[in-house]
């Protein structure tokens, strides 16, 4: 991967790290949210509804994954993992290993067409 200068760095796309992301993202901080999964949202995305209110998950995490793909100030990488991080004098060397995806990423369009021809599923 290449090098990239940020301002911060937030491990982990559940709903906690796209809240982080987008509160530094609009205080105008220049964010890279490392997610090791296909996708953002994490566990809560998966569930129906939440406690107390018994609000839909889906009402609330699938905003604030727009939200965090579309902002300007941060940076997503996907299905990817944190290898090692070191301090320098300036900050910190973090190493991201990108997992393979078989797909074009700039020109998929989420269709899933790719998935329904792939002989694994």
């Amino acid at each position: 991967m290449n090098n990239l200068q940020v301002d911060a760095l937030v491990i982990g796309g559940g709903i906690a790290g796209m809240q982080a992301a987008l509160d530094l993202g609009d205080q105008g901080f220049q964010v890279a949210l490392v997610e090791r999964e296909a996708s953002i949202g994490g566990k809560m995305i998966t569930l129906s509804k939440v406690f107390p209110t018994l609000d839909c998950c889906s009402c609330i995490t699938t905003p604030k994954m727009s939200a965090v793909a579309h902002h300007p100030n941060i940076k997503l990488f996907t299905y990817c993992e944190v290898q090692a991080l070191k301090e320098t004098g300036a900050g910190f060397d973090i190493s991201v290993l990108q997992k393979p995806r078989y797909v074009d990423a700039s020109k998929c369009t989420g269709c899933r067409l790719c998935e329904y021809d792939c002989p694994k599923f």
